[in-house]
């Protein structure tokens, strides 16, 4: 059975993550530019985290607009509540929490690096169809499942030398999809597809354990769940000494691909 916990988050996850999450911010600036948000638009952040992005987004509606951010870990809208402003809001919510918006309310909603933890896709992308306004926008980016990156497999290699097997379930999110499942599922939505493109992007870290932080502040505590306790140490030490092979003179470089979607409502 696939399962996230939202109730492994802490305080301190949430701020470690607002600290180390810059790579995920990159690739939200490079959709919010895709989306072309304009002044005085209404526009909706599902999983906004610690509202870093969100922040930006409202810069660009100006006074005019209205820019809302949900997310349903409450210590990591406590951090976004310190960004509010008159134009931005956060409130606790999820991607099962839309009923609570009304028809056609959004010029846009973008769900960044969000998407491989909602298990119940279309439900979520039948409520934003419903709630965005006539030729509104969605944007979304997330990770491949099949993608086979460095960090990845150094991540899975190490696994495997420690307990001897593969768990069945997704290293980093169980929802997550291959990149033609992602577009499948987007497509019986109903919405339009008018971008689909896949981006290898690189970062760098200071250290594996760096490294480690930002997987399991990202994930809010899930990182690595599936596995026993008792071998947790084992295999994070195993995972350090395949991390630094990647060291570079910039850093521990993360190479990995994002799959960045802007979809319009017909």
């Amino acid at each position: 059975m696939k399962i996230v916990y939202l109730d492994k988050d802490t305080k301190e996850l949430a701020q470690r993550y607002d600290q180390l999450s810059d790579s995920q911010f990159a690739h939200g600036l490079r959709m919010i530019e895709l989306l072309g948000i304009k002044p005085a638009d209404c526009v909706l952040d599902i999983g906004c985290g610690t509202g870093k992005l969100t922040s930006y987004v409202s810069d660009i509606t100006g006074p005019k607009g209205k820019v809302i951010g949900i997310d349903p870990l409450a210590s990591r809208i406590e951090i976004a509540k310190k960004r509010a402003k008159a134009n931005l809001f956060f409130e606790v919510g999820g991607s099962d929490d839309l009923y609570r918006f009304a028809d056609h309310s959004f010029d846009c909603v973008y769900l960044n690096s969000v998407f491989h933890w909602i298990e119940k896709k279309e439900d979520t992308l039948r409520e934003i169809k419903r709630i965005l306004k006539k030729n509104g926008k969605l944007g979304l980016t997330t990770g491949d499942k099949d993608q086979k990156n460095p960090i990845r497999l150094i991540i899975e290699n190490a696994i495997i030398k420690i307990l001897g097997y593969k768990p069945q379930e997704e290293v980093f999110s169980p929802f997550s999809l291959s990149s033609q499942d992602i577009k499948r599922t987007i497509e019986r939505s109903g919405l339009s597809i008018t971008l689909f493109q896949i981006n290898e992007d690189s970062f760098y870290s200071d250290s594996a354990e760096q490294i480690l932080e930002f997987f399991l502040s990202s994930s809010f505590g899930n990182f690595l769940s599936q596995i026993p306790q008792e071998y947790k140490p084992q295999i994070t030490e195993e995972i350090k000494k395949g991390l630094e092979r990647l060291r570079t003179p910039k850093g521990i470089e993360r190479k990995h691909s994002v799959v960045t979607v802007i979809c319009k409502k017909p």
